[in-house]
């Protein structure tokens, strides 16, 4: 029994080293994985909320046609009070 546990151990300690050695890869790899998941997730949340990517240049024009509050929306529909009216804003320059 202490032989094997004695083995278990080593065993153990091996991976572990190579697990610790490893460490910068195996975080950079979440890292990856992280940005991935978070991407597929928001990929899957526009899709079923219609949502839009906004056009940004470089002109000082501020206009949005139809917005939305993704937050106050989801909250309208959870509630049962009625659907979100998408709203126009303009704060362009004169």
């Amino acid at each position: 029994a202490d032989r094997a546990l004695s083995i278990e151990l080593a065993a153990f300690d091996a991976l572990t080293a190579e697990a610790v050695g490893e460490a910068e890869a195996i975080r950079a790899g979440a890292d990856a994985l992280a940005v991935l998941d978070v991407s597929a997730a928001l990929a899957l949340l526009s899709e079923s909320e219609a949502w839009c990517r906004p056009v940004v240049d470089s002109s000082l024009a501020f206009e949005i046609s139809g917005g939305r509050h993704p937050v106050v929306e989801q909250a309208l529909r959870r509630s049962g009070e009625g659907p979100f009216v998408a709203n126009d804003c303009d704060l362009s320059p004169e």
